[in-house]
């Protein structure tokens, strides 16, 4: 930590959160890309299987979580949400954040 010239704190990024900053960075970005993709080159209820038996793109709605869970109680979901996010914080202690596997897993 170091402080600017009014003596407030700065705080830099370690290389560190640096990775896992650029990592959760690069899965948003491929997460909205497929989004951009689907909507964009197919119809509702259309699939496109990009690896056979392994992955297919499908153009399906779906308001609430995975597996439609919490459909329609948005705001249920955004407390489930945040409380994962706070437990995360919270315990990032524990996650082995020094190596490259631990750094995936915590992004």
């Amino acid at each position: 930590m170091d402080l600017d010239l009014n003596g407030r704190r700065q705080y830099h990024f370690s290389k560190i959160q640096s990775r896992i900053a650029a990592l959760a960075l690069a899965v948003f970005a491929l997460d909205q890309f497929t989004k951009w993709l689907v909507l964009n080159h197919l119809n509702p209820g259309d699939e496109k299987t990009v690896v056979p038996g392994f992955f297919k793109l499908v153009h399906w709605g779906n308001t609430g979580a995975a597996w439609s869970l919490f459909s329609g109680n948005n705001a249920a979901l955004a407390l489930v949400a945040l409380f994962a996010l706070v437990a995360l914080f919270l315990t990032r202690h524990h996650f082995n954040s020094h190596t490259l596997g631990g750094q995936i897993a915590f992004a």
